[in-house]
């Protein structure tokens, strides 16, 4: 069995669309704040091990505070305009919430290793880790099953010797590959 480059790409992207919404279904169907409220956790975890957790609650605290007075703007100028029976439209604005780069990338590489540990604290976040391997691993998978069986036994011996295991999807390809029929 060949497949196509584009062949091999679609069936890439099928399984990991599938592994992506059984994550959002077992999220959905247990906690559906689950990973916003972990990510939220990691972040903050990623700060505080940063020393940088003060300055980022006053980075927030002052972007609320920026909020909160630019609705009162807003407010207050959709008042004017009504006064003055002018359509204002919606406000439009130009400044950014995010943190610098720089700052952005150290958080979020933190957070990053930080939710992986807090989701090996639950039973459904070991579920979304398996699965996210398993997403991981799609590239892979896809090429074993078009392998040789002498290329899936070089692959298993690679697995052992490196003290790994094969994600659920590519134990499946392996045993297609050894149940087809060798060519002579």
């Amino acid at each position: 069995m060949t497949l196509t480059p584009e062949q091999r790409a679609g069936w890439r992207h099928q399984f990991s669309e599938r592994i992506q919404q059984a994550i959002d279904e077992a999220v959905a169907a247990s906690d559906p704040e689950f990973l916003v409220r972990l990510q939220g956790q990691a972040r903050r975890q990623a700060g505080e091990s940063l020393g940088v957790a003060a300055q980022l609650d006053q980075v927030d605290d002052l972007k609320q505070q920026r909020r909160r007075i630019e609705t009162s703007i807003d407010q207050l100028l959709h008042e004017v305009a009504d006064r003055l029976n002018r359509p204002l439209g919606k406000p439009q604005r130009h400044q950014d919430d995010s943190l610098p780069i720089a700052i952005d990338i150290a958080l979020t590489g933190r957070a990053a290793d930080i939710e992986q540990t807090l989701l090996a604290e639950s039973e459904l976040g070991r579920r979304i880790l398996q699965l996210r391997a398993e997403q991981d691993a799609v590239y892979e998978t896809v090429d074993l099953v078009e392998t040789h069986a002498e290329m899936v036994a070089l692959w298993q011996t690679l697995l052992s010797q490196s003290a790994q295991q094969p994600t659920p999807l590519q134990a499946v390809a392996m045993e297609i590959v050894a149940a087809r029929p060798r060519a002579a």
